[in-house]
């Protein structure tokens, strides 16, 4: 049985997978020391930038943020950014 050459695969660093993990780690901070909608409104802004820096970002893109290609992780992220945002901003009693 032979073993899978590691050398043929590219390294990508992981420290899109790190601001990834940091951001939404600052979003839970924020939601449990000011309120929901501050937090809410945080998630939407951390998916924006996520989804400007996956359009930008040269191939293969950053570890964390790279899923399919790049047309579709841009559309999930600021679809994900305005849906979070119009509900933060919109529901009652948060």
């Amino acid at each position: 049985m032979s073993q899978p050459d590691d050398d043929l695969a590219p390294r990508r660093p992981l420290w899109g997978l790190w601001v990834t993990l940091g951001g939404v780690v600052l979003v839970v901070v924020l939601a449990v020391l000011t309120n929901v909608r501050v937090a809410g409104v945080a998630l939407a802004v951390h998916l924006a930038v996520l989804g400007a820096w996956r359009l930008v970002a040269a191939t293969p893109g950053p570890f964390g943020i790279t899923v399919r290609s790049r047309l579709f992780d841009v559309a999930f992220l600021w679809l994900g950014a305005i849906g979070t945002a119009w509900m933060t901003l919109t529901a009652d009693n948060l």
